[in-house]
């Protein structure tokens, strides 16, 4: 279970697998916000390797301050337990009045 992260970075599509494949590490595309602007997930080490290659390249990359990288396949290892906790989840009926405006 190594610690995983996200990193913003001021590129696009194409650049950002390039920057990919050059690092070789365990980092994964996530997210294209915008044409210029995507965002990578992977375990830290591969990150920190993407952020060095970036700072190298003169590319711009943040750091997300987020806990773990999202939409990559390190989060599969979370699905049982999480399964397992829903299961648990008794369904019903509210119990209390509420107002929704759909």
């Amino acid at each position: 279970n190594a610690p995983s992260a996200m990193v913003s970075l001021l590129a696009n599509r194409e650049k950002t697998l390039n920057i990919l494949d050059a690092v070789a590490a365990q980092a994964w595309l996530c997210a294209e916000n915008a044409p210029e602007q995507c965002v990578v997930g992977g375990t830290a080490e591969s990150i920190e390797l993407v952020q060095q290659y970036c700072t190298q390249n003169q590319i711009t990359a943040k750091r997300l301050r987020v806990p773990c990288a999202f939409h990559t396949p390190l989060l599969e290892r979370t699905h049982e337990p999480l399964r397992t906790a829903l299961e648990q989840i008794e369904l019903g009926l509210p119990q209390k009045p509420y107002l929704s405006a759909t």
